[in-house]
């Protein structure tokens, strides 16, 4: 009996914990691809196919979410605690790895919905092992909660909800948005949220932040803006050659369209067409539209030659631009200075907008990370794995109760 209850209790703790991080990679394949990335950046390896990143990002994630399930419900349970167990293999030297090299600033174990520091990283999976290696001794003495002919039902729906969420969140918008630029708030910080940035300048190999009030001299070199260390504090800027135009060119009133193109090689001439058409149609609604691209300032141009956009063109930092919107090319439309959805480009139809509607064709424009997707989804989801335990429980009760009279009789022909 104590040992089912803690055998539970470990596979509530690990489960949930690969549950968690499965599902957060899942829903923001974008996300896993850039911190991928990221690791093959720091280690000399560059110029994977996105494609390649993208599937192993999506299988990572399916397999986390998956097998912690599958461990949570007690099913498939030597199959489940051996492939978490093969994953802590990888995971565990990596942590280790990454606390003592600092090669990224986060593991991105759990995506932008729980960032720790490295050595937080690191003794989460040293605990995260020990308590596996007790699983694999004794997760087969308790009870599962789903019978054997019947758990590839929820292993499939495991499976399915990855793939769907992943889906839409590579095409769309992830469906539950981790980041600053959420739906319903506004685009540009509040006066709460304003402090005065922090430059990174260098000079002989050293690196230290100054405020704009506080540069220092010639002799050093201007390298970048620093990191927030609020995960919810908004810092995007706009720029118009080296002059912050943020202010200016985002409207605190009315309608405004605004085109990102984090990845200007992937959005030229060929692809244009459709932003110039939501441009022409602003301009029948009363919107404004402008666009952001991750361009040096004195580059822009260039692209503008090859895209040829109807409309004013602007720079900003493409981590800034990957942190606002997920998408080669995506639109974000405003109210207000309000986010009211977040769209990659082609995810819209292609006759898009409707001319001819009577309607504001920008206003019906479904957002798909402001939560209801992904609770309906979810339902369907729990739904299933409900079910499967609902049909199992008569046979798991009549197993148990022919156990315990199994127990009984042989306890009695001993005495």
């Amino acid at each position: 009996m104590i040992i089912s209850l803690v055998v539970w209790l470990l596979r509530i703790i690990v489960g949930g914990t690969f549950v968690f991080s499965g599902f957060t990679k899942a829903v923001d394949p974008w996300g896993s691809m850039y911190k991928i990335q990221e690791y093959l950046a720091a280690w000399g390896f560059e110029g994977m196919p996105r494609e390649a990143l993208f599937f192993t990002a999506s299988v990572l994630a399916m397999i986390e979410f998956t097998a912690g399930a599958m461990l949570l419900l007690g099913c498939m349970r030597r199959v489940s605690v051996w492939v978490i167990a093969a994953l802590m293999l990888v995971m565990l030297p990596l942590s280790i790895y990454i606390a003592v090299a600092n090669p990224v600033a986060d593991c991105g174990c759990f995506g932008d919905a729980l960032v720790i520091s490295n050595q937080a990283t690191m003794w989460k999976n040293i605990v995260l092992t020990l308590l596996i290696i007790v699983l694999l001794k004794w997760n087969t003495w308790a009870d599962g909660s789903i019978v054997p002919i019947m758990q590839w039902i929820p292993a499939s729906a495991c499976v399915l909800y990855c793939v769907v969420l992943s889906f839409v969140g590579l095409t769309i918008q992830p469906v539950v948005d981790f980041r600053p630029y959420k739906v319903g708030e506004p685009l540009m910080a509040q006066d709460d949220e304003v402090e005065a940035p922090e430059l990174i300048y260098e000079k002989d190999g050293e690196r230290r932040p100054f405020t704009v009030d506080d540069l220092p001299g010639d002799d050093w070199t201007y390298v970048g803006r620093a990191e927030s260390d609020r995960p919810d504090k908004k810092t995007f800027t706009i720029y118009d050659g080296d002059e912050d135009v943020t202010e200016d060119v985002i409207r605190e009133d009315g309608d405004q369209v605004i085109l990102t193109v984090s990845n200007p090689r992937y959005h030229n001439r060929a692809r244009s067409s459709m932003a110039n058409r939501v441009n022409e149609y602003c301009h029948i609604v009363g919107a404004d539209m402008i666009g952001v691209v991750a361009i040096a300032p004195e580059n822009l141009h260039l692209w503008e030659e090859l895209a040829n956009p109807d409309f004013p063109v602007y720079t900003a930092d493409d981590v800034a631009i990957k942190e606002l919107v997920r998408g080669d090319a995506s639109l974000i439309f405003l109210r207000d200075g309000v986010i009211q959805w977040k769209r990659d480009i082609y995810s819209l139809p292609g006759d898009f907008p409707d001319f001819d509607s009577p309607d504001n064709q920008l206003t019906l424009v479904e957002a798909v990370d402001d939560g209801r997707l992904v609770r309906k989804i979810t339902w369907v989801f729990l739904a299933v794995i409900g079910a499967s335990w609902l049909l199992s429980l008569p046979v798991v009760v009549k197993w148990r109760i022919d156990r315990k009279r199994r127990r009984a009789k042989l306890l009695a022909q001993r005495q």
